[in-house]
C-alpha cells in the first residue's frame, strides 16, 4: 500500500455572537452574547392588529435585524432578534400571545412535576413556515408577579415548537442553566417558531427535555376563532433533485396538505435568489409536482428558490435548493477492472487495471458507499466521489465496521474534464480479529497480558479506536513469516517503561537454512544465506567449507571475500518484505530465521522506553544470522515517553568463523509533523560477526523519513 486515506467528516460551526454550545435540537446556551448589545441593528417596522406585532424581515440585509412586541400587548417586554445571513429567504414575523402550555404539559411528557407560578405564553410564527438558517435571540417575560433570577433552578421555559425542516411538533423543557435572564426578560437561542412560556416549577429540572407532541400550535387570537393555526398552512412536504443530466436538472415536491396552492420557482446560476418572486420565475399550476430545467449549461452549479403560493398570493412555505449539473457525457473509456480486497473488518485495498489507452488521462475518481443489507451504488460518474484526485491504485480506503457491504466505483478523469461512467465493485469486510484483554478495537483496547502469534500469516488488527500495550507485555512471534499490520483511527501507545519490546517479530521471517539439506539454503526467493561447498571426486560428495548470513536491506555477512553473496532486496520506501534466513552446516543447527514484517497506520504513535523490532535471529552453533525484516509507520504524529522508542531491524549475528552475520532490514516512517521528537531512532544495522575470517552483515539503506 503507498498511502493512506481516510474518510474525513468536518464539522464547521462557526456563529459570530453565540460560544455556547447546543444543549437540545436548536437551542443555544445562556453563554451567548445578547444581540442587541451590538451595534448596527435594524429595529423592524411593524404593525400591530388584535395585539399581535408583525413586522418583515430581509434575507438579504447585512445588518442584525430586531422586533418588540407591542407595548399594549399582553406580552410586552417579548422581541425577537436574528443576525445577517439567518433566512433563506425574506419572511414576515408575527409576535403574540400563544396558547398557555402550564396546565398540560407535563401530562404530555408523563413528567411528574407541577407549575407554581407562570407568564404569559410568547408565539412566534413567520410566513413561509420554515426554521432559522441561524438561530435568533428569543426574549420572553417572566413569570408573573415573580423576582425570579437566573441563579434560582426551579426556573425554566416551557415550549411547543414546530421543526419545519422534518415536520414534526413536539413539547420540551428548557432548563434554568441554559437561560440567560436580563432586564426583566429571559433570554434564549432557538431556530424553531412556536410557543415559549417561562415558568416556576416545584421541582427543579436538571436537563433539557422534549419529546413528540401530535397537538396543533394554536394562538390566543385563533382559540378566539381570529386567524388561521400555523399547521394549517400549506407546507411542502419535501423538496428534492429527482434528477440530472449534462443539461437538464428536475425538481420534485410534494404537499403535506391543500393540493389547490401553486408554486413558484425562480433559477439562478452560482448564487441564491432572493426571492421566489424575482423577474423570471416560473409559476406551476395547482397539483403539478415536478419541473424540468432544459438547455442548462453543462458541470455548472444552479440555486433555486420554491415558494408555496395560496390563491391570494400569500406566501405559505419556501425552500432553496442547488445542485450540479454534470460534464457532458461523452464515452469515454473505463479502467479495465477493479480489484476490492477486504483485509480487516475496518478497511479494503482498491487497486484497478487502467485503460488500454491512457493517454490524456489526469487522474481517478473514486466514490464508495457502504453498511448493512441493502447498499445503493456509488452515483455514476463519480458524482460524490469521496477521494476525486488519485494518480494510481494500491491504497485502502477504511472507517467501516465488520461484515459492512462495501461498494467502490472508479472513475477516469481525461484532460478535457470528461469523466467515464466509472466500474463498480462489491466487497463485504471481514470479521473483527481481537488480541484486547479489556475494551474493544473501536475504542480503546487493553493489552495487559503477553500474546504470541504462532500462526504463519498476516495478522491485523483494525478499528476506529486505540490499542494500548501494557507495561512489561509483548506480541510475540515463533512462526516464520509473520506480517502484524495495525489499522486504527486513534494511537498505538507502547507503555512498556523499561526498555522491553512491546512488538518483536525477531524471528519471524523467512526461515533459516535446515540443517538436514546438505545445501543448508536458508530460503528459496533473493537473499537467503549459502553453503559453499568443493567436489573433490566424482562420488557426488560435497564438503562444505561454511555458510552466509541471509540478506534484505542490507547484505549477508561471509567467511571470505571469495565466498559467493547472497541479493539485497525489498523496497526502500515502502519496506513490506520479510528478512532472508541465514545459511548452515549439515549436521549443525538450523540458520537464523530473518525478521517478520511490521506495519503500523494510526493517529499518532506513542513509545515509552519501547522497541519495536523485526530483527534478524542470531545463528547458532556453526550457523549464519538471519537478515533484519521490515518496519512501516504511517500516522500524524509520534510521541515519546521517557528517554526513547526505537524501531529495529537489525541483522542476526553469526556463531562461528565459517558464517556470516545477517544484513540489515528496511524501515519507513511517513509523519505530519515539522520534526521528529527527540528520542525517536531507527535501527538498520547489519548483525555482528564471529572470530575472524567471519564477517558482520551491512547495514540496510538509511531510513526512509517522510514529513508533510
Amino acid at each position: 500500500m503507498n498511502n493512506l486515506n481516510t474518510d474525513k467528516i468536518t464539522l464547521l460551526f462557526a456563529l459570530s455572537l453565540m460560544q455556547g454550545c447546543m444543549p437540545g435540537p436548536g437551542f443555544f446556551t445562556k453563554s451567548g452574547s445578547a444581540l442587541t448589545e451590538l451595534q448596527n441593528v435594524s429595529v423592524i417596522s411593524s404593525s400591530v392588529e388584535d395585539g399581535a406585532t408583525t413586522g418583515s424581515f430581509d434575507s438579504a440585509s447585512n445588518l442584525a435585524q430586531s422586533m418588540t412586541a407591542d407595548a399594549g400587548s399582553t406580552i410586552a417586554g417579548a422581541s425577537i432578534e436574528i443576525l445577517p445571513g439567518s433566512l433563506a429567504i425574506s419572511t414576515d414575523m408575527t409576535l403574540e400571545e400563544g396558547s398557555d402550555l402550564s396546565a398540560s404539559i407535563f401530562n404530555a411528557m408523563s413528567l411528574d412535576n407541577s407549575i407554581a407560578n407562570s407568564g404569559v405564553a410568547v408565539a412566534i410564527s413567520n410566513s413561509n413556515n420554515s426554521d432559522m438558517l441561524v438561530p435568533m435571540t428569543l426574549n420572553i417575560p417572566l413569570p408573573q408577579g415573580s423576582q425570579l433570577t437566573a441563579g434560582n433552578n426551579k426556573l425554566v421555559v416551557l415550549f411547543q415548537r414546530y421543526n419545519a425542516t422534518k415536520g414534526e411538533m413536539s413539547y420540551g423543557i428548557i432548563p434554568n442553566k441554559d437561560l440567560l435572564v436580563k432586564d426583566g426578560v429571559i433570554r434564549m437561542f432557538t431556530k424553531y417558531f412556536g410557543i415559549y412560556q417561562s415558568a416556576y416549577v416545584e421541582n427543579p429540572i436538571e436537563e433539557m427535555t422534549e419529546v413528540p407532541t401530535n397537538e396543533k400550535l394554536v394562538t390566543k387570537r385563533e382559540q378566539n376563532g381570529d386567524s388561521v393555526s400555523p399547521t394549517d398552512k400549506f407546507v411542502f412536504n419535501g423538496v428534492t433533485v429527482a434528477s440530472f443530466t449534462n443539461n437538464s436538472i428536475v425538481l420534485a415536491w410534494g404537499f403535506a396538505n391543500d393540493l389547490s396552492a401553486t408554486v413558484a420557482i425562480k433559477i439562478q446560476e452560482d448564487e441564491k435568489p432572493k426571492s421566489c418572486m424575482e423577474p423570471g420565475f416560473i409559476r406551476k399550476p395547482s397539483g403539478a409536482k415536478t419541473h424540468e430545467f432544459k438547455n442548462l449549461k453543462g458541470n455548472t452549479k444552479y440555486f433555486f428558490a420554491l415558494c408555496l403560493l395560496d390563491k391570494a398570493e400569500k406566501m405559505h412555505d419556501s425552500k432553496i435548493l442547488e445542485a450540479n449539473t454534470s460534464k457532458p457525457v461523452v464515452i469515454k473509456p473505463d479502467v479495465a477492472s477493479v480489484n476490492l480486497v477486504a483485509e480487516s473488518n475496518y478497511h479494503v485495498s482498491v487497486d484497478w487495471v487502467v485503460p488500454a489507452e491512457t493517454v490524456n488521462v489526469v487522474s481517478y475518481l473514486v466514490s464508495y458507499t457502504s453498511g448493512n443489507g441493502t447498499v445503493p451504488n456509488p452515483k455514476e460518474f463519480c458524482a460524490d466521489a469521496q477521494l476525486p484526485n488519485e494518480s494510481d491504485g494500491d491504497f485502502w480506503i477504511t472507517g467501516f465496521s465488520q461484515l459492512d457491504t462495501v461498494k467502490v466505483r472508479v472513475c477516469v478523469r481525461y484532460s478535457d474534464g470528461l469523466i467515464s461512467k466509472g466500474v463498480v465493485k462489491t466487497v463485504e469486510t471481514l470479521e473483527r480479529n481481537n488480541i484486547c484483554d479489556s475494551g474493544d478495537l473501536d475504542t480503546v483496547c487493553y493489552i495487559t497480558a503477553n500474546k504470541a502469534l504462532i500462526v504463519t500469516g498476516t495478522h491485523m488488527f483494525a478499528g476506529k479506536g486505540s490499542v494500548v500495550i501494557d507495561n512489561g507485555v509483548s506480541i510475540t512471534s515463533s512462526a516464520n513469516e509473520v506480517e502484524l499490520v495495525f489499522v486504527l483511527g486513534g494511537d498505538l501507545r507502547c507503555e512498556n517503561g523499561g526498555g522491553g519490546s512491546c512488538i518483536d517479530l525477531t524471528g519471524g521471517g523467512y526461515a533459516g537454512g535446515n540443517s538436514t539439506d546438505l545445501n543448508g539454503i536458508g530460503n528459496s526467493g533473493f537473499g537467503g544465506g549459502m553453503s559453499f561447498t568443493t567436489r573433490t571426486d566424482s562420488s557426488a560428495v560435497f564438503y562444505v567449507a561454511g555458510s552466509s548470513g541471509g540478506s534484505h536491506g542490507g547484505q549477508g555477512g561471509r567467511p571470505s571475500l571469495e565466498d559467493p553473496i547472497s541479493l539485497i532486496y525489498g523496497k526502500v520506501d515502502y519496506p513490506e518484505t520479510f528478512g532472508a534466513g541465514g545459511g548452515t552446516l549439515p549436521g549443525g543447527s538450523d540458520g537464523g530465521s530473518g525478521g517478520g514484517v511490521i506495519k503500523i497506520f494510526a493517529d499518532n504513535l506513542f513509545l515509552h522506553d519501547a522497541y519495536i523490532r523485526a530483527d534478524g535471529e542470531n545463528g547458532n552453533n556453526g550457523s549464519s544470522g538471519g537478515a533484519g525484516g521490515s518496519i512501516l509507520v504511517e500516522v500524524n504524529t509520534i510521541t515519546i515517553g521517557g528517554s526513547y522508542g526505537k524501531l529495529s531491524v537489525r541483522g542476526g549475528s553469526s556463531s562461528s568463523a565459517d558464517s556470516g552475520a545477517g544484513g540489515g532490514g528496511l524501515i519507513a516512517v511517513y509523519h505530519k509533523m515539522n520534526i521528529l521528537p527527540e528520542g525517536f531512532y531507527q535501527i538498520v544495522d547489519g548483525g555482528l560477526g564471529s572470530s575472524p575470517p567471519s564477517t558482520a552483515g551491512t547495514s540496510g539503506p538509511a531510513p526512509f523519513i517522510q514529513g508533510p
